[in-house]
């Protein structure tokens, strides 16, 4: 489902965001969450091909699409995936907001990161039902020193366990949703791991896409 109306999910995602820049002026939420899970080791870069993985290990990466993968550090949902990628705004390939999110859904490298990351909770954990829910993340920061290595907005894919449905206790009865609180049982390194026996070749340099 695409819709222009904002889902629950994305309502918070945008508020939550705000409240962030309010609370620290000058800070990015996007960078600042990526930073923290690449600080505590959780954090991976894809391209979407291996020519252009190449391109950016050789450092000639700019230009080309790359996409970033976290293993979320707060899960609510077991084996809790985040893909982001670039999205072109409106105004860049002068078309309407979703229409330029098609761009951000079809770039090789979303695409890679999305299928690496189904791959890895599936092949590596053995699950068999997921939820997929991609939002659009502002990025634009008011910071004089904002690095450019991000763009004004990002794609952002959360990828999710829905346990075995071969287990009756598998979705916790929506314990997340009604008591607010985390359900996710699986170490997010292992997930990480994962991601990484899917990502092979197509793995880049975290230094070269991602701020500091």
């Amino acid at each position: 489902m695409a819709t222009r109306v904002p889902v629950p999910s994305q309502a918070l995602l945008d508020a939550q965001s705000k409240a962030y820049a309010a609370q620290h002026p000058g800070r990015n939420y996007a960078r600042d969450m990526l930073n923290a899970h690449r600080e505590a080791g959780l954090l991976r870069a894809c391209a979407g091909s291996q020519e252009d993985a190449e391109a950016f290990r050789r450092g000639a990466g700019e230009g080309r699409p790359r996409c970033w993968l976290a293993a979320c550090l707060t899960p609510i949902k077991d084996m809790e995936v985040l893909v982001a990628v670039e999205a072109p705004t409106g105004a860049q390939v002068g078309q309407a907001n979703v229409a330029a999110a098609g761009e951000g859904l079809t770039c090789p490298a979303f695409v890679r990161g999305l299928h690496s990351a189904l791959r890895a909770i599936i092949d590596t954990f053995g699950m068999n039902s997921f939820n997929v829910g991609i939002l659009r993340l502002p990025t634009k920061s008011n910071a004089p020193h904002s690095l450019e290595d991000l763009p004004h907005s990002m794609l952002l894919a959360r990828v999710v366990s829905r346990g075995h449905s071969s287990k009756v206790a598998s979705d916790y009865g929506c314990l997340e949703v009604l008591g607010g609180a985390s359900i996710g049982n699986t170490d997010p390194f292992r997930v990480i791991d994962a991601v990484d026996q899917q990502l092979g070749h197509y793995s880049i340099p975290l230094a070269a896409v991602v701020p500091i």
